[in-house]
């Protein structure tokens, strides 16, 4: 968890690139098509101008037109912002990352986790990982059922 917390502190001073590999499939299970999005995730801290931590623009040329456009609008938003609506905004997304981490903690408590194997999955090595549930486990933060 707190590898977790320290990732995703540094994530806030970098960019990247994500790619979505959709694979269509036909009724036999084989692809008879596939489709790639890449995307550039930007870091709206890294740009020195407080909001939402992370935005995500498509690559291709028209869906790129229409993300800096969206971008542009969020962040003309985010600089009009009066202190007041920047601090209540500021306090809301702490409350929400507060409130995850909390209950990433929890799941985190809840069992003992034990590796149990290796598998291939889709052509990656994965780790089997065995979850039991513990008796003694008091939430601490319990989550809302919707």
């Amino acid at each position: 968890m707190e590898i977790d917390r320290r990732t995703r502190n540094l994530a806030r001073n970098y960019t990247c690139q994500q790619r979505e590999v959709i694979k269509h499939l036909d009724k036999q299970g084989n692809v008879k098509s596939t489709e790639v999005k890449t995307y550039d995730v930007v870091s709206i801290m890294a740009k020195n101008i407080p909001g939402s931590s992370r935005w995500t623009i498509s690559r291709s040329a028209t869906g790129k037109k229409k993300e800096d456009e969206k971008l542009e609008k969020f962040l003309a938003k985010l600089r009009n912002q009066s202190p007041e609506e920047r601090q209540k905004r500021s306090d809301k997304e702490k409350k929400e990352r507060e409130e995850s981490r909390a209950y990433r903690l929890d799941v985190a408590n809840a069992y003992d986790f034990r590796i149990v194997g290796e598998e291939e999955l889709e052509g990656v090595n994965t780790w089997v990982i065995e979850a039991t549930p513990r008796k003694d486990f008091k939430p601490h933060n319990p989550m809302p059922i919707c």
